[in-house]
């Protein structure tokens, strides 16, 4: 669905896109930070009243809301991963494995002339080792509505849970493989396989309230985190509301400024560490409360590249971790630039540097993070697409030296993809990737995986 504005990517809650789509923890308000692309031949549409960001609301059958078509049904899609990786860890043997990832797809949606409903089941299964197993499972389901109250205004609902066993350390990958997709911004990543639940409930308004000025509010709840004490020693279990509001105004044709505030608290009820002999041990929990304001400049240089500055600042009840602040106060930063040519094989190239407050789930903890992400996409014919993507992160840490359990301070992810669609229901992907994670103090965390995979994902649909 496409978005409208820069600010929300970034303060967005993409911790409940990424749990709800793709169960893989996340601990602060920065998902990808990707800004949305242009529209076919020029700068994004402003027109329409879309949802906010963080309510992903994708009901099936349809482009943007039930108010632009009046198809509605059940869609089904199978996505089948060969992956074969080798993982190098500072400290233990080398380890290559050779994984089976299947996910299946069920979505039903029903469509009225001002109400949307779409509920979808998505589980992966993960088989950690073809010749050996195990099995992991984890279930992934989501229900989304959309109400069309009147042509200026929308109300969303949303409601997504993933519940089951999470590899954590199943390299994060290129959205399935499709070449063309920025990939999330790594969490530091953990050789372990936790019980896992995520729950996230959020209720939208998203309302025109003139030509040049939208307002987009977003409310949510969500718990997450491993399910009973071993799985909580590795993520710690945790649970808050968290708000955000947008007001975008359309300066002109090519330009909107947007600006953003948004809320979260985390609550860590109990945090359990181990003594000497590796038995869990429960210590006081720690409740983070983490408010963020910024203002996001997004214009259209030429009608096919488009250029975002953001700058902000955040507080926290908590004393921060890295050098980049100041007492509770952490400025929030950040450039963007996208652009692509309008021709039979058109290329893209999207680069963005953003330095925004994160809280860490495995540590209990938030800091400051700069992340990087970069991609590059040619279409060389209708139904190739070849792409290369990297995100990385890096976190400076101020009290590493005294501080044991701040251990990683530099992680990312980098690999080519190429995807073939032979017709619209038939996608064949196939891609390398090199993952590290690098340690400041701590040696055992510091490993280096790489590997590839190929996907063959059959679906009836587009927007699921």
């Amino acid at each position: 669905m496409a978005l409208s504005c820069a600010a929300l990517a970034v303060l967005s809650l993409a911790a409940a896109q990424a749990g709800g789509a793709q169960g893989n923890p996340q601990g602060g308000p920065l998902g990808n930070g990707k800004v949305p692309a242009q529209t076919e031949g020029g700068p994004p549409q402003e027109d329409m009243v879309t949802p906010p960001p963080s309510m992903n609301v994708r009901i099936p059958g349809t482009r943007a809301s039930p108010a632009d078509t009046t198809t509605a049904g059940l869609d089904l899609a199978l996505s089948t991963q060969l992956l074969s990786q080798t993982l190098a860890a500072t400290g233990s043997a080398t380890q290559i494995q050779l994984g089976l990832q299947v996910s299946p797809t069920v979505a039903v949606g029903l469509l009225f002339p001002r109400f949307g409903l779409a509920v979808g089941y998505n589980p992966q299964l993960y088989l950690v080792t073809v010749s050996q197993g195990p099995l992991d499972v984890l279930h992934r389901g989501w229900l989304m509505m959309e109400y069309h109250a009147a042509a200026t205004w929308r109300l969303y609902f949303a409601e997504r849970l993933t519940y089951g066993t999470n590899n954590l350390s199943t390299p994060v990958l290129n959205n399935g493989g499709s070449a063309g997709q920025q990939p999330p911004t790594l969490n530091p990543v953990k050789l372990a396989t936790v019980d896992y639940v995520y729950n996230e409930t959020s209720l939208g308004v998203s309302s025109r309230l003139s030509r040049p000025l939208r307002f987009t509010f977003v409310a949510a709840y969500l718990n997450s985190g491993g399910l009973g004490t071993a799985s909580q020693v590795v993520m710690p279990y945790q649970w808050g509301p968290r708000v955000e509001a947008t007001l975008d105004w359309k300066a002109s044709s090519t330009s909107t400024l947007a600006s953003a505030f948004a809320a979260q608290a985390n609550i860590f009820p109990v945090l359990y560490t181990t003594d000497a002999s590796g038995n869990p041990v429960a210590g006081p929990g720690r409740q983070i409360y983490l408010t963020q304001v910024a203002e996001t400049w997004r214009t259209a240089l030429t009608r096919h590249t488009s250029a975002w500055l953001i700058g902000g600042l955040s507080v926290a009840n908590t004393d921060s971790t890295t050098a980049l602040s100041y007492k509770r106060l952490a400025p929030i930063l950040g450039a963007g630039l996208e652009s692509g040519t309008n021709s039979r094989q058109p290329l893209v190239i999207f680069l963005q540097l953003l330095l925004t407050p994160y809280v860490d789930p495995y540590l209990a903890v938030e800091y400051q993070r700069l992340t990087a992400n970069a991609n590059l996409t040619w279409k060389p014919a209708a139904p190739w697409t070849l792409g290369v993507a990297a995100t990385a992160a890096y976190v400076p840490y101020r009290y590493q030296a005294t501080v044991s359990e701040l251990a990683v301070s530099k992680y990312g992810t980098a690999g080519p993809t190429i995807a073939f669609f032979p017709f619209r229901a038939l996608t064949l992907s196939a891609g390398a990737y090199w993952q590290w994670q690098l340690a400041s103090q701590t040696a055992a965390a510091s490993f280096n995986q790489w590997g590839a995979y190929f996907t063959v994902t059959v679906a009836d649909f587009e927007h699921i």
